[in-house]
């Protein structure tokens, strides 16, 4: 007798005759993986449900660039906590997500590869509202296209109030610095000009602005000596929130 032909009779002669408990034993050995199977998608389907219609919508996507490298007792638990208060925000419907572990290091491409993969695909998925950081830092990621004509996005209150800390990008330059990326030039001896002079600039457009004056910030980036900026990003998602958020900080 063939064995699937042995199967069979097994199996027919334990359900027919076998004890109840022996008929569960028989299905559960053979079966199992035909139950379980079935049982764990619907499992992971309804809770991935669950979890699409409870988790609370992500209002700002942001990152506190080189926090950790400073000695600070910033809590950024605390900063969100303090807008969530202050736009009686609730917590449990709506969210604010803090980046603070991303570190680069502007004196050393090496070192960034890894901040710059995670940089590029939050971008790329439309994740990522805001950075700060300080001044070297920021002026790289500039240079790398990553923040909006604030001209675009500042209200025309905004404009007013934070002209005066307004950082620039000289747009003559990023051009003729891509250009010679796309070639595979080398730019290593391309000096960026400085983000605060945009009067000795060809084509100054204001990418940042300067919170350095901000007590939140301030605190955020205790011990640091050099300018900290704020730049909203070309792919901008949560625009209304983040304004929001810059005048936060700048209270």
């Amino acid at each position: 007798m063939a064995l699937m032909d042995e199967f069979k009779e097994e199996r027919k002669a334990v359900l027919q005759n076998g004890t109840t408990k022996q008929k569960i034993s028989y299905i559960w050995d053979y079966y199992k993986w035909h139950i379980m199977i079935p049982i764990i998608l619907v499992v992971a389907i309804t809770s991935w449900i669950v979890n699409m219609i409870t988790a609370p919508d992500i209002i700002l996507n942001g990152v506190l660039m080189n926090i950790y490298k400073m000695e600070s007792d910033f809590s950024g638990e605390e900063l969100v906590n303090g807008f969530y208060d202050a736009h009686e925000i609730d917590s449990k419907e709506e969210e604010i997500n803090l980046n603070m572990n991303l570190y680069f290091n502007s004196d050393s491409a090496n070192d960034n590869y890894q901040t710059l993969q995670v940089l590029m695909a939050w971008h790329a998925a439309d994740s990522l509202d805001f950075i700060t950081g300080d001044m070297p830092a920021m002026t790289d990621l500039t240079y790398r296209g990553y923040f909006s004509d604030l001209r675009e996005v500042l209200n025309d209150d905004q404009l007013a109030m934070y002209e005066p800390y307004f950082l620039y990008i000289d747009q003559d330059f990023f051009i003729k610095r891509s250009e010679k990326i796309n070639e595979m030039e080398d730019v290593s001896d391309m000096t960026y000009p400085d983000p605060t002079k945009p009067e000795d600039m060809v084509d100054p457009i204001p990418v940042m602005i300067d919170i350095s004056q901000s007590k939140k910030a301030a605190d955020a980036y205790a011990g640091i000596d050099d300018i900290i900026a704020f730049g909203i990003t070309a792919n901008v998602q949560n625009t209304e929130t983040t304004l929001d958020f810059l005048d936060y900080l700048m209270e």
